[in-house]
């Protein structure tokens, strides 16, 4: 037995000498400017700036020490100025007229220039809701809801759609719940709105230009809020393809199987998204 031992302490030496630590680096690159800009009508132009980090890591490095610009239309409207909040850092300026070709550039030391630009689209047109809420004693609230969109016509249009549930007591105003979740249920195949429920509904005119379209929805939700929000965005192209790429990664992020889906971004140079949007809400209270 004592033999046996004896010849296999040669072969655990060299099995121990195997292992050897590895620091791995990101690739050349990984490191870019994030510029995000999601332009609201009627509302102060908000930019944050930052760097993207190492893969895991969710912190976020905000670059107060960029030089942001904005143009309107090629013309040089401004340099934004630096704002701190206690939980929040971005650069401000504006509001501005729509329909003009809004620009955002970024200097960051030891990067080179990032832009982006898009269009900030005219108000959300008019849309009659209808919304009928059972509370049954017991499980959830239950949403039948039906749109009315009156479409401009003349142009190609995106919208997103979302019920907000908002709690109106004081000391939760600043605690915001995520979207409910709908079922499409009208007559059209719901693979126009998306592949599966949805918290955000995206959509564009294609099918209904400058028409008043019926659209129906079912939703549930086990928070008994007193109140809540339909909200309709009217968004440029640009926010329509990064807002509708993040609700389909969200959708998929924990399906191992399902094919990854890769956020849509316009600056160049970098990471982020520069688009516009309009928002209208609609207050709607349980009978």
């Amino acid at each position: 037995m004592r033999k046996i031992w004896l010849l296999l302490l040669p072969g655990c030496t060299l099995f121990a000498g195997c292992y050897k630590n590895f620091q791995v680096k990101p690739p050349e690159g990984y490191v870019k400017p994030v510029l995000n800009a999601l332009l609201v009508r009627d509302s102060l132009l908000k930019i944050r700036v930052s760097q993207s980090t190492a893969p895991g890591d969710r912190s976020v490095v905000y670059r107060n020490d960029a030089l942001v610009k904005f143009y309107g239309d090629d013309e040089f409207w401004g340099i934004m100025t630096l704002r701190r909040e206690p939980r929040d850092t971005y650069f401000v300026a504006g509001p501005f007229d729509t329909g003009k070709r809004i620009r955002i550039s970024a200097e960051v030391p030891g990067f080179p220039l990032v832009e982006g630009e898009s269009v900030i689209p005219a108000a959300s047109p008019d849309m009659e809701t209808e919304i009928r809420l059972t509370i049954p004693p017991f499980g959830p609230t239950k949403f039948n809801i039906l749109f009315r969109l009156h479409d401009p016509g003349g142009q190609r249009n995106y919208y997103r759609i979302r019920i907000l549930p908002k709690d109106t007591a004081e000391y939760s105003r600043d605690f915001f719940y995520p979207p409910l979740e709908l079922t499409y249920s009208g007559i059209e195949n719901w693979g126009f709105f998306g592949d599966d429920d949805a918290r955000e509904v995206f959509f564009d005119d294609a099918m209904f230009d400058g028409r008043v379209p019926v659209l129906r929805f079912t939703g549930e939700s086990y928070n008994r809020m007193p109140e809540y929000e339909v909200e309709l965005s009217h968004l440029s192209h640009e926010a329509y393809l990064y807002l509708r790429s993040l609700e389909l990664q969200r959708r998929r992020e924990t399906n191992d199987v399902a094919e990854k889906v890769k956020v849509f971004s316009n600056v160049r140079n970098g990471l982020g998204i520069v688009g516009g949007m309009a928002v209208r809400r609609w207050r709607v209270r349980p009978l």
